[in-house]
């Protein structure tokens, strides 16, 4: 576990450190906190469990100038009081393993010890105020450090800064050029750090090769290549749970025509392929929902590491949405196939039998002996007044209803099934213009 490795790691960083008088460890659901207590300054080692639903698992280090002072600074903060120029990675995020914990662990201790004897200087010297007022040309850093910025949490802004904010993301994925032109562009809008900005000045002047962590360390590069391998799993996890649903949906149709339609020469309803239509929305949100059982189920070899990214890459909340929608869009889905089915028209030998007006559940008849004529109709008139050459059939009754068949079957079809059993009884088809003229 994360947990045990990190303590571990802590443990070994300090055994030997004979600066160190007094070590402290906690974890609660927002962060493991590994403290060291040294002569001046204060330690913690960190590693924050989530960020912003976004970013998980992010190592850093608080580091406090004044132990007994509950205020700290990040180390881009402390090099940009200082003016060190030293830009190697403060903030690890994304750390989806053992492994790759101890890699960051050892490429920020290592950037610790080189700089832990100017850092003890600068506190001993009084060079990392505790206290100040801000004045209007401070840099970010300090605005953030010494006041409350309105909007903003302190340590949410700066990690997401150095870690999911695409400048330093694009920093981390090896395309420093991308990385500087997107610091320029925040530079325009004042939304730099200090350190940003001396970053920005060594990206322009060292032709933009920087490599601020070692790969083995670069949680974020490798979860960009594992995002590529997904991709192409996501154009077949789609089609799998596709095919799926659609089968589900059409054994739900089979059996609800059985059901309902003992004894009908013949049904108008949808075409039967409507549920495969249906099934397209609840298989894109079901392949985000069970993306994981899906990765497992087609790509085992594999399947680990991929599922370990995307828990860095995706929150319980997402989680939880893509459940809700995907049980929502299969849940109408399978509610639309019943809803068609009851909308259906059925033909029986001795009557048609279609739902009422007014209430889908609610079926009305309508006898062949109570027929007073069946029309056709060559065409019909739009809303816009248009008129639209569509063939199809109406059904007047004795006692003045209607049944319209135009949307429920269409015309070669009535033909083939019902007029059949209508001629048997004398029905004649009459011809219509269009519908206007039976209304006259």
């Amino acid at each position: 576990m994360l947990e045990t490795e990190f303590k571990n790691l802590c443990e070994s960083a300090v055994k030997n450190d004979g600066g160190v008088f007094s070590l402290s460890f906690e974890a609660n659901r927002r962060e493991l906190r590994f403290t060291a207590v040294r002569r001046v300054i204060k330690i913690e080692y960190v590693l924050r469990r989530s960020l912003l639903m976004q970013v998980k698992n992010v190592l850093f280090l608080r580091v406090y100038p004044n132990k007994n002072n509950g205020l700290f600074y990040y180390l881009p903060e402390i090099f940009s009081e200082l003016g060190v120029d030293d830009f190697r990675a403060p903030f690890f995020s994304m750390i989806e393993d053992e492994a790759r914990l101890a890699a960051c662990f050892s490429a920020l201790t290592e950037l610790l010890n080189d700089r832990l004897g100017e850092i003890e200087e600068a506190a001993d010297r009084g060079l990392l105020p505790t206290e100040r007022e801000v004045v209007p040309d401070d840099s970010l850093e300090r605005k953030l450090m010494f006041t409350s910025v309105r909007g903003y949490s302190r340590e949410d802004y700066v990690l997401m800064s150095y870690t999911f904010a695409k400048p330093y993301k694009e920093l981390l994925l090896g395309r420093a050029d991308k990385a500087a032109a997107l610091l320029m562009k925040q530079g325009e809008r004042n939304e730099l750090f200090d350190y940003q900005k001396r970053l920005l000045n060594r990206l322009m002047k060292g032709g933009g090769d920087e490599r601020p962590m070692p790969d083995e360390a670069n949680a974020v590069k490798a979860a960009e290549g594992m995002k590529k391998q997904r991709l192409a799993l996501y154009f077949i996890a789609p089609l799998v749970l596709y095919a799926l649903i659609s089968a589900l949906l059409l054994l739900v149709n089979f059996i609800f025509t059985k059901a309902f339609s003992a004894g009908c020469e013949a049904v108008f309803a949808a075409p039967w392929f409507f549920p495969l239509v249906l099934a397209a929305i609840p298989a894109l949100f079901g392949t985000i929902a069970l993306r994981r059982p899906l990765t497992r189920l087609l790509t085992p070899k594999n399947a680990a590491l991929l599922n370990r990214f995307d828990a860095m890459l995706n929150g319980r909340g997402t989680n939880i949405a893509a459940y809700v929608f995907f049980g929502l869009t299969l849940a109408a889905a399978v509610s639309l196939v019943f809803v068609i089915g009851l909308a259906a028209v059925r033909i029986y030998p001795d009557r048609l039998d279609s739902p009422g007006k007014d209430v889908l559940f609610v079926r009305e008849e309508y006898l062949y002996s109570d027929i007073d004529e069946v029309a056709h109709v060559r065409a019909r008139y739009n809303v816009y007044g248009e008129r639209v050459e569509n063939g199809s059939y109406i059904i007047i009754m004795n006692d003045g209803r209607r049944l319209d068949l135009y949307g429920s079957a269409d015309e070669a079809f009535t033909e083939r099934k019902l007029l059949p059993l209508l001629e048997e009884r004398g029905l004649t088809p009459k011809e219509y213009d269009s519908e206007k003229e039976i209304e006259k």
